[in-house]
């Protein structure tokens, strides 16, 4: 950091009151660049312990659930048995797909916070080809229109060798492929 010192030149104090404040402005960028970095890898973290906490909580029920079938086996008979694992085999297949599914939105919502930027610059694109698109079409438009009247015509020598054009029309299959208005939304 530059100190502030009273000096017989007033060009040497504002210059270093504007290294200061550059110098500040610096700082104060990295530092919130490396929080925003902290606070990415801070989420990641919590998501993958919580994932982890949940698969573990998982298959201690798992095991729990095992051994309460293990000792109604003994005690019940088959029946109760199988009714038994049905349920939990549906309870665990609901518990994870819950887990999966509560993890898949904590990861999209940190990929849509990442991502928000990248959005905004697909957009301008997006905006400039729809803006390209109606250019050709309104230019298609206009020269069709002509073609309507006459005043375009498609040109070919004759077959004869001549050197008098004739008209030829564009079949109707061609202009619709290449009509730039049918590419509009």
């Amino acid at each position: 950091m530059y100190k502030l010192y009273s000096s017989t030149s007033p060009f040497t104090w504002v210059s270093t009151a504007q290294n200061y404040y550059t110098e500040k402005r610096r700082h104060d960028a990295s530092s919130y660049s490396a929080d925003v970095n902290v606070i990415v890898v801070v989420k990641v973290v919590v998501v993958e312990v919580v994932v982890v906490v949940v698969v573990v909580v998982v298959v201690v029920v798992v095991v729990v659930v095992e051994v309460v079938v293990v000792v109604a086996v003994v005690v019940v008979g088959v029946v109760v048995v199988i009714i038994v694992e049905l349920v939990v085999k549906v309870v665990v297949i609901i518990i994870v797909v819950i887990v999966e599914v509560v993890v898949g939105i904590i990861i999209g919502v940190n990929e849509w916070q990442l991502r928000k930027g990248r959005r905004a610059r697909g957009r301008q694109r997006r905006r400039w080809r729809d803006d390209l698109v109606q250019l050709k079409c309104a230019t298609w438009r206009h020269d069709a229109q002509h073609r309507q009247n006459g005043d375009l015509m498609w040109r070919a020598a004759s077959s004869s060798g001549g050197t008098q054009p004739r008209r030829r029309e564009f079949p109707d299959l061609i202009r619709k492929l290449l009509n730039p208005c049918s590419l509009q939304s």
